[in-house]
This record gives C-alpha cells, sequence and structure tokens, in this order.
C-alpha cells in the first residue's frame, strides 16, 4: 500500500502509515503469494490504500487497508 501512495505523490513529498487493519479471508497454502496494492485517494494530507494478497490461484488470502499522512520532506 505504501508503494502505491509513493508512487501517486510529486517529488519532495512523503507518507506514513497511520492506521492499517488485515482481514484474514482464507488459509494459505504451498505456493508463492502475491500482494497487489493501490492507492484508492492521495489527497494533499491524507491518503488511503488497499492490497489484497492472493494465492497463486488468484484467490484472495487476505485484505488491508491504510490511512496515510502525507506531507513535505524535511529538509
Amino acid at each position: 500500500m505504501g508503494l502505491a501512495v509513493r508512487m501517486a505523490l510529486e517529488p519532495g513529498r512523503r507518507h506514513v502509515t497511520i492506521e492499517m487493519g488485515v482481514h484474514f479471508l482464507r488459509p494459505a497454502h504451498p505456493g508463492r503469494p502475491r500482494a497487489r496494492g493501490r492507492a484508492v485517494r492521495v489527497g494533499r494530507e491524507v491518503a488511503f490504500a488497499e492490497a489484497d494478497v492472493v494465492d497463486p490461484d488468484d484467490r484472495v488470502l487476505a485484505r488491508a487497508t491504510g490511512t496515510l499522512s502525507v506531507g513535505h520532506e524535511r529538509g
């Protein structure tokens, strides 16, 4: 989620996670899981993002949401 938000920010901006929740939906089995994050909304001060962890068959194993504080990098 953090990388998705970072990609949406202009140079000189930073982000810090202020809240994150995770829902575990099914057990993982052998195989390599993948994570897919997306920035839902990136504002001037706050961003909201979501992510899914999926198994090799593309079944959702876990879903996370996060709220991130957005600001300027300190110089």
